[in-house]
């Protein structure tokens, strides 16, 4: 299906050729954001998607006037509740935060706008089968004016829309040295940190940044372990109990690693780990997305051990963000870090199963509405992100 418009083409299909061209481009234009990298996604694609009999890959790639690359949606469609759902490949367990497509910021909205119209009614000329009954996008950010966009198209094509509140994301803006971090913080928060490096100075702990893939494979079995414990102390499951999850981040993580975008933030006592910290870069932006705490040392606090030292290594390095990612945990405030909230949108097409299932998730809602005590369940990547408490 191809839709053509003043400033740029659409071209969707269901079995796309990633050649080397379209590669550079999609490399290109999610430089800020590893999430939206092809090494994350197309790795998420094989790890969660590509043996589900009912998922299809679907991907558009907006092209521009001169024939090159402006941005690029890569979908997966499968059946859910009899209906067929559009999502992003990368969300649910996987935790897009800031869902966002990689595209030419200049041309942004016109994009957004182009993908609407190519998911809801074809050419603008001859209408067809919308390609799903739902479209879901979880962990945009709540007034991403680029998404609303998208949203407000397929509004004008008489789709209805049911957008809720998720968990918030949280970002230090870093300054140039760690002083200046430390100048920021309560009381508090800056003994718990000073006490980290007189640790670090007489010995008692020491800190190691794992870089290269022969440390990564060495080093991935204990932070699993630290991790899953952690989890099962607090009654939870985590992540790893999925095997397809662990396949896939173990190899998310070496091919980002390889790029010179990945590492592990390890932090021992007597020889033995004590925390770990996986971290993504993009850019000068840092993000935490995984930790792993020996359960059994609570009492040295590894989660302000780690915190601290991996802060202060990112600053030493020139990064000007610290992103602590999805998970509104009390700790996340006491490092100075500003909240964007994030949210997930269902858009329901005018079929008789989109109208139907709209009509059932809003019956939902109330219900639960009823029922007191009802919570928001944490993302599954939001989970990791409680290290400090």
């Amino acid at each position: 299906m191809i839709v053509s418009l003043p400033t740029l083409s659409v071209c969707a299909t269901a079995s796309p050729a990633f050649d080397e061209e379209l590669m550079l481009a999609w490399c290109r234009l999610a430089e800020d954001n590893f999430m939206a990298s092809p090494e994350w996604l197309l790795t998420a694609w094989e790890a969660f998607h590509r043996h589900d009999k009912d998922a299809g890959l679907h991907c558009q790639v907006a092209t521009g006037k001169a024939g090159h690359v402006a941005g690029i949606a890569t979908w997966y469609l499968n059946r859910k509740l009899g209906s067929r759902w559009l999502r992003l490949v990368g969300g649910g367990a996987i935790c897009s935060d800031y869902a966002r497509l990689p595209v030419e910021p200049a041309a942004e909205p016109t994009i957004y706008r182009a993908l609407a119209e190519a998911l809801a009614a074809g050419d603008g000329t001859v209408r067809v089968a919308p390609i799903a009954d739902v479209i879901e996008i979880d962990g945009h950010a709540e007034t991403d004016p680029a998404w609303n966009v998208f949203f407000d198209t397929l509004l004008e094509h008489d789709w209805s829309r049911q957008t809720r509140p998720a968990e918030g994301t949280w970002v230090i803006d870093l300054p140039a040295t760690w002083d200046g971090l430390e100048a920021r913080l309560h009381k508090s928060r800056r003994r718990k940190a000073r006490k980290a490096f007189k640790l670090l100075q007489s010995g008692q702990i020491s800190h190691q940044v794992v870089q290269t893939t022969a440390d990564l494979a060495a080093t991935w079995p204990e932070f699993v372990r630290l991790h899953q414990l952690r989890r099962e102390q607090l009654g939870q499951p985590g992540c790893f109990a999925d095997p397809r999850f662990g396949d896939f981040l173990l190899s998310a993580t070496t091919r980002l690693m390889e790029l010179g975008e990945a590492w592990l933030s390890v932090v021992s006592s007597d020889g033995r780990p004590l925390a770990m910290l996986l971290m993504f870069d993009s850019g000068q932006r840092s993000s935490m997305y995984q930790s792993g705490i020996d359960v059994a040392r609570m009492a040295m606090e590894p989660g302000h051990l780690v915190n601290t030292l991996t802060i202060a290594h990112a600053i030493q390095r020139g990064q000007t963000t610290f992103d602590l990612l999805r998970g509104d945990e009390p700790y996340k405030r006491g490092w100075d870090a500003r909240r964007t909230g994030l949210a997930r949108t269902r858009m329901f097409a005018p079929t008789w199963r989109g109208r139907g299932l709209a009509r059932l998730f809003q019956l939902r809602d109330v219900w639960k509405t009823m029922r007191p005590g009802t919570k928001q369940p944490a993302s599954p990547a939001g989970e990791e992100s409680d290290a400090e408490d």
